[in-house]
């Protein structure tokens, strides 16, 4: 017996314990396994979860972290793939990031998950600065004009 099991007041040193952390191997003919029923279906976020995704993404976009918040939203988007709350935070961040094409087809789908909301000035205002950092003026024009006329109008 070593100094250090007589120490650590075991006997003799016996066979190791199975982890419980890895699970058993799955009876196959192969002899590999089958995944776990949990691994094959897909992934669900609850509501409360994509709006606690998108709250931390917005933080960051905020305090110019866009990087970060786009593992967040891209895996948000994809999970949920109809959120236009993610969807407009992911264009965000592409359009922080500098990235603007992806930042404009994040746009769009968007407003494609909108609907009606896309009539709002915030929306058209997010336009003008995406066609201006597209380089698009005369399109960035005309969403600040349908800004300024939703803006009055109480939109």
């Amino acid at each position: 017996m070593t100094m250090t099991a007589r120490f650590a007041g075991l006997g003799a040193p016996s066979r190791p314990r199975p982890s419980t952390l890895i699970p058993p191997a799955f009876d196959r003919a192969d002899g590999f396994g089958a995944p776990p029923q949990s691994a094959v279906r897909p992934l669900a976020l609850a509501e409360a979860d994509i709006r606690l995704l998108n709250a931390l993404a917005a933080h960051q976009i905020r305090y110019g972290k866009p990087a970060e918040a786009l593992a967040m939203l891209q895996l948000t988007v994809r999970l949920a793939p109809g959120d236009a709350q993610s969807l407009r935070l992911l264009s965000e961040a592409f359009l922080a990031t500098g990235d603007g094409e992806t930042a404009h087809a994040a746009h769009m789908a968007y407003e494609a998950a909108a609907g009606r909301e896309a009539a709002t000035a915030g929306f058209q205002l997010r336009r003008a600065r995406m066609m201006t950092a597209l380089r698009r003026f005369g399109e960035g024009v005309e969403a600040f004009a349908q800004f300024v006329q939703l803006r009055r109008s109480g939109r």
